[in-house]
Parts: structure tokens; sequence; C-alpha cells
């Protein structure tokens, strides 16, 4: 591996072997300022390897291509031939359509008209079956170059997110629930009726009070009442942060999302707050 180029975290599991990685899978997360893999073996149904590095935050868009392009040509794991690889791009970039109203031909008018688009953005779906709809999004064409050589499958983060929340919630006896998953400048929230979407948006902030603004404006849309209505957070927060201190000050009832199977089976991310990482660990779950 590049001596300038070391990950600011790798966990691996004692049994984790380099010549059979073609039974194993790799999910990848892109973000504004980090890069998360995970590597799942599905005989042993657990996670056998986490790997973070971290970019900063003030990259410009060239720049920040340019780095994940070179963590992909310098590490190792990374570059493994596995049995399939998703990419998760964490964008704000999307917009969900009914199932009964998508058309696959007119993708890019959806998101032009909800969202814009840049020149080279390759325009792409994912169907969320769980939600009855598509979830509409764009890739930059600078992605396709820093991880094309891995021929991996491309979702959207918000579309990871909305499916395992309604798998994992489906016999939930709470007729309400509301999620916050907090990123880098944004954040989405998904509101949870009966075991069915009801809300599904995200939210640029650029202080604690724009954060809990957008938060008390959707319990105030949709008639939620804060003294009552649980909110359950991922991401990157932290408790007693700005963030938690301000949303505690409203909200009543908080609490961070607990973690699934394949995480609590797997030792070597035992030290690790899975909630931080929700959208990565819980994509084993659904199949987009």
């Amino acid at each position: 591996m590049d001596k300038e180029i070391n990950p600011n975290l790798l966990l691996k599991d004692a049994g984790f072997e380099l010549d059979p990685p073609g039974f194993y899978q790799m999910i990848l997360t892109l973000g504004r300022t980090s890069l998360e893999a995970v590597v799942f073996d599905p005989s042993r149904k657990k996670f056998i390897a986490f790997i973070q590095y971290n970019i900063p935050g003030n990259s410009g868009k060239k720049e920040y291509f340019e780095q994940v392009g070179r963590i992909m040509a310098a590490d190792e794991l990374l570059r493994l031939p596995y049995k399939n690889i998703r990419v998760i791009w964490q964008s704000q970039t999307s917009t969900l359509v009914p199932a009964p109203l998508f058309d696959i031909g007119a993708r890019e008018s959806y998101l032009q008209f909800n969202q814009g688009l840049d020149a080279g953005d390759v325009v792409i779906s994912d169907n969320i079956r769980n939600a009855d709809a598509y979830n509409i999004f764009a890739v930059p064409a600078e992605l396709y170059t820093a991880v094309g050589s891995l021929h991996p499958r491309i979702h959207h983060h918000a579309s990871v997110l909305i499916e395992t929340l309604l798998l994992l919630n489906r016999h939930n006896i709470n007729p309400m629930q509301v999620f916050v998953n907090v990123h880098t400048g944004f954040f989405d929230m998904v509101v949870i009726n009966e075991r069915k979407l009801r809300f599904y948006n995200s939210f640029a902030y650029n202080s604690v009070e724009d954060f809990i603004y957008f938060v008390l404006y959707v319990f105030e849309q949709l008639k939620l009442m804060p003294e009552k209505d649980m909110v359950t957070l991922s991401g990157q927060i932290l408790k007693n942060s700005p963030i938690y201190d301000i949303m505690y000050k409203y909200i009543r009832y908080l609490t961070f999302a607990g973690p699934i199977g394949q995480v609590t089976e797997s030792y070597i991310l035992q030290d690790i707050e899975a909630y931080q990482y929700q959208t990565l660990f819980n994509s084993i779950l659904c199949e987009l």
C-alpha cells in the first residue's frame, strides 16, 4: 500500500483469508468526508473486515474523487475480486417517485425538475420495493472513474436507509416512528406510520439552529408530537454533541439505532458505535 495513503481505521477478522475473496461481499460507502467499507462472509453471516478513510472536508469535487481514486488504487483489501460489490453513494441529489408513476425513460426529467443535474452526471434508479417507490439519483462521472474497475452495483444511501428501516420495523407495534440520520452538512428524516413510509426528505444545515428548525418543521407539518413521538438517531451524531443537545431540548424521547444481528455477531465491530454506520451495515439486509 502507498505509504502516504493509510486507513484511519482497519479491523480484520482472524479468519479473513485473501485466497477465497470470491465468496465474500464488499460494501463501500462514499460520503463527503469519508470512505468506509466492510467485507461480509455470507457463510458465517458476519462482517470480517472494516476499513475507514477520512477525506478532508474542504476537498472540492475534483480533489475528492482524485483522493478516492488514489485510495482505491493503493488499498489491497478494496481491490480483491469479491463475489459482489456494492457502492453506496451519499448525496442529496435524489428524488422519490411512486412505483405506479415511474417511467424509466423519464428519469432524467424527474431529477432535472426536482434537483438539477451537473454535466456528466449519470442518472440511476433504485427500486425500493417495501416503499413501492423508485429513488432516482445522480452519480458524478468521476465516481465511475474512481471505482469503475470494481464493476460495482451503485445505490443511493437513501434507498438503503428507507428499505432497511421498513424491513426492520415491519413488526414494530409502535404506529409512528421517526428517524434522523446525520451526515456532514445534511441529514435525512424518515417517518414510518403503520409500517408504511409516510415521509422522507433530506435537509442541508450550517448550524444547530438550522438542524432543529427543519426537524421541528417536519413535526409541525406531519402533526407529530415532540413530547410523545420518539426519534431514533443514526449517523454522524454523538451524545452530548451540540446537535444532540439541541434536539434533546425540544424532543422528549431520543434513542440511538441498535445494531442488527450481523453486527453483534461480528467481534471485530464490538468497539464500534454501529449506529454511526447504520446504512453501511444494514445494507446487507436489503436487495435493491
